[in-house]
């Protein structure tokens, strides 16, 4: 079943919590944008993650007008801060460790004239750092196979 944008901002319109909160902010009940099929928010241990919520679909739609609508807006905005905001700084942080180990695994392989040997403690940090590079890309390739199964 599809509604038309019309319909769907009536419907976030209704969101809206007629009492306004102290400091004057319009405050919007958008638990039903990410219910799960049973009514189960994400914090909840049985949520269905394989479930495409509301707020999934509407990312999906790519529609403008309706994706603006302030409630939206508020949940993109709490999800960002309580929790994306987060992995993404973790992610940073792990692609540039990641970077930096391989860079330095380089470059003290050129320091020798036989990549194979480790005789020097220089060249145990080189090993060091290629199985933390082989680590990371182990953990990013086994990611991306998670995301292209979903």
């Amino acid at each position: 079943m599809t509604f038309n944008d019309e319909t769907l901002l009536a419907v976030f319109d209704s969101l809206q919590v007629k009492d306004v909160s102290k400091d004057g902010a319009i405050v919007y009940k958008v638990r039903v944008l990410e219910e799960d099929d049973n009514g189960r928010t994400p914090k909840d241990p049985k949520f269905n993650e394989r479930y495409k919520t509301v707020f999934h679909t509407l990312a999906e739609r790519e529609n403008k007008e309706v994706i603006n609508h302030p409630a939206i807006r508020l949940l993109v905005n709490y999800k960002w801060t309580k929790w994306a905001k987060y992995r993404f700084m973790l992610n940073s942080c792990f692609y540039l460790f990641s970077l930096i180990s391989l860079t330095i695994s380089v470059a003290f392989s050129a320091t020798t004239a036989d990549v194979k040997t480790y005789n020097n403690g220089l060249q145990y940090a080189r090993g060091f750092f290629e199985v933390v590079s082989y680590g990371t890309f182990v953990k990013s390739f086994g990611l991306e196979m998670c995301q292209l199964m979903r």
